[in-house]
Order: C-alpha cells, then structure tokens, then sequence
C-alpha cells in the first residue's frame, strides 16, 4: 500500500523487509516523535536554542528513518542554522507539529494490517 506521508518502501529496505522490525520502528516512532515535538515547543517557547537544535537532529533522523522527508528537511534547517529569530524557530515548529497527526494516522495504519 502506498501512503501520502510515510516511505514504506524505504522503511521496508532499511530494514531488510524485517516487518517485525518496520513495526518496532512505527511504534517506536509513534512515542519519539510527539515527545520530541513537545520538548522543542517548550524550548522554543523558553528561547533554549541548544535543546532546540537537540531535539530538531533527534527528530530528523526518525522522520528521514521512515521517509518524511519534508519534516525531516525542516527539522534539519533549524538544527543548522541555529541563529534563526525564535519566531522563525516557533512557527517552524508549528509547521512540522502540523505534519504529525496525518504520519501518526499513517503510521497506526501500518501497524493496523496484518
């Protein structure tokens, strides 16, 4: 099945066609991601540029892990240019938080077929 926001395929070739571990990955996935997005919210909230740039590589990786690449891209901007103006950081925030529940919805939708 294809889907809008996730790389199945890439996922499925990262993982040697491992569907056990495609799983673990959407699962895990599922937890990272949110709690990641919650922490650089707060941190761009706090103007904590280091914890932001932490958590934008920690949640580029796992977007780019099962191909995202437009929140990935976006992620990876503002880990590299750390001296973007904290509303910039904000709203780019907003713009990868605005992704999230449609990959979630994808992600669980994987999960969901046999």
């Amino acid at each position: 099945m294809k889907y809008e926001y996730i790389d199945l395929q890439h996922l499925l070739e990262l993982a040697d066609n491992d569907l056990v571990f495609v799983r673990e990955i959407l699962g895990d996935a599922l937890v990272i991601i949110p709690e990641s997005l919650d922490s650089m919210k707060k941190a761009a909230e706090l103007e904590a540029r280091n914890d932001i740039i932490f958590h934008a590589h920690k949640i580029k990786g796992t977007f780019r892990f099962i191909g995202c690449n437009i929140p990935a891209d976006i992620a990876e901007y503002m880990e590299h240019n750390r001296d973007l103006p904290i509303d910039k950081v904000r709203l780019l925030v907003e713009e990868i938080n605005g992704y999230w529940p449609m990959i979630a919805n994808e992600c669980r939708k994987v999960l969901a077929e046999k």
